[in-house]
């Protein structure tokens, strides 16, 4: 498999994309598997994702790209569960584990230092994490999942690597957090 890789937009208006218009504030980040594109929403990174650090703006990026890889590898979505394909919240899951092995390779060449990965980790945790009410009502087809457990999963892609990843809706072991 050679690596292609998105294209990336910012928007700070509304835009027209083949997955649907986006209007900033609304929808965040995103990835639209149509053509290929990382829309990255300014003003939702700007009010919401930078003042956690330059460097979660970078995991964000990385995350959206995540998806790309996973269209890539033809993994198979489904929106609410389903046989044999991840749910959206194991989606979401693994591209926070994909932007863990993006963040492992930029601190490898020397791209970040600890207080910028400690600023993601936290920030991940923190404001990336589904508020507990998305949470009890899971599976929701918006779902990325708990602080927590986004968190776990960056990390199992910082230190295990990316092939870890597509591991996310198999058994975990006994008292590792399980995706969905």
């Amino acid at each position: 498999l050679t690596y292609q890789p998105p294209t990336y937009v910012n928007f700070d208006k509304k835009i027209s994309t083949p997955c649907g218009d986006a209007n900033p504030q609304d929808i965040g980040p995103f990835y639209c598997p149509d053509n290929a594109t990382v829309y990255l929403d300014l003003i939702d990174i700007q009010n919401s994702v930078l003042p956690y650090g330059l460097f979660l703006v970078a995991v964000v990026a990385a995350h959206e790209t995540g998806h790309h890889i996973e269209e890539l590898l033809n993994l198979t979505y489904c929106p609410k569960q389903c046989a044999g394909g991840y749910s959206n919240e194991q989606w979401e899951l693994m591209a926070d584990c994909f932007a863990g092995g993006w963040a492992k390779d930029v601190n490898t060449r020397g791209g970040i230092d600890v207080g910028g990965l400690e600023d993601a980790i936290v920030g991940t945790a923190a404001f990336l994490g589904d508020p507990p009410a998305a949470v009890n009502d899971m599976p929701s087809t918006d779902a990325h999942g708990p602080g927590s457990l986004r968190t776990w999963w960056f990390l199992q892609g910082y230190f295990e690597g990316p092939t870890i990843c597509p591991t996310i809706n198999q058994p975990t072991p006994e008292g590792t957090p399980a995706a969905g």
